[in-house]
């Protein structure tokens, strides 16, 4: 088995590192790297205050001499964007994506062509946050140009991925026709590629259920309000950023179809997940305060 070694030879290839070690092999991880995977976990599990610092490490730290160093460090530059975004720092999240894709110039290979599309698509949902509606909608197409191609290995979730941000931008521009078809498109997408309890699944059976919401057919939107929120719990835990949105957009039906009392215990929930994930001023935690109060006041 052949010996890798990250961060502490940097400057031997593999054939000098297998003279220096023999075929058995080990794996040493260097700072980068720990930084990179401990990232890579805070982020998955919402805490993306806390590996912000980890991610920026990584990425400042990873090598790119090889094509294939450069396209490792926009994978950690696409979860630092990523972190950033949810954070609401929109500018900067478009900086850091902007630069993971000038790594994949030039790739033309099927693996180096749907990460890009993954980092555009990225990037065209913080150009949406930002305003810049025209430039998003060319990103996502762009990004669902590449997710079509039949060539490619399997990209049913991404397209799915990009399917439902551009659910979002029509939504946004009142379009609730063409974004109730989009986001059935991407739920149907996702369940068949991830599975029906899976977090990306429950994000569009939440999104779906919100649009159903503004158009007043409450009696479709609770029950998937219900089962978004149940599947966020399951996969992403009682604690995470995640699984307060799909509570407060519960409150919200609850709300609407009378139920004041569940809905205000919904909200409260919601409001101490987003202020220990987030912090008291970001405006997911403005907002579940916000629509406390204003509960408490009805």
């Amino acid at each position: 088995m052949l010996l890798l070694v990250f961060g502490a030879f940097p400057d031997l290839n593999d054939e000098e590192l297998r003279e220096l070690h023999g075929a058995d092999t080990f794996t040493i991880k260097g700072p980068g790297i720990l930084a990179r995977d401990e990232g890579f976990k805070l982020a998955a599990e919402g805490n993306y205050a806390g590996a912000l610092p980890l991610l920026e490490r990584a990425a400042a730290s990873a090598p790119v001499r090889t094509a294939a160093e450069r396209i490792a460090r926009a994978t950690t530059e696409n979860t630092l964007g990523g972190a950033l975004k949810n954070l609401g720092r929109f500018d900067e999240a478009a900086a850091v994506f902007e630069r993971a894709l000038a790594a994949f110039e030039g790739e033309a290979h099927d693996a180096a062509r749907v990460e890009a599309a993954v980092v555009t698509n990225n990037l065209g949902a913080v150009r949406a946050e930002l305003g810049r509606a025209d430039e998003a909608e060319a990103l996502y197409e762009a990004a669902l140009r590449v997710f079509a191609d039949p060539e490619l290995p399997a990209t049913g979730a991404r397209r799915a991925d990009a399917l439902n941000n551009l659910a979002d931008l029509r939504h946004s521009q009142g379009d609730l026709e063409e974004a109730e078809r989009l986001y059935a498109d991407a739920l149907a997408r996702r369940e068949a590629a991830l599975g029906a309890e899976h977090p990306e699944t429950a994000a569009s059976v939440n999104n779906l259920a919100v649009l159903l919401l503004e158009l007043r057919r409450h009696g479709e939107a609770l029950p998937l309000l219900r089962r978004a929120a149940n599947i966020a719990r399951a996969t992403a835990g009682a604690a995470h950023p995640h699984y307060a949105t799909a509570l407060g957009n519960l409150a919200s039906g609850l709300q609407l179809l009378g139920k004041a009392a569940e809905a205000r215990t919904r909200f409260a929930r919601a409001l101490k997940i987003n202020a220990a994930a987030l912090g008291d001023d970001h405006p997911s935690t403005t907002g579940a305060r916000e629509a406390l109060e204003a509960l408490g006041r009805s």
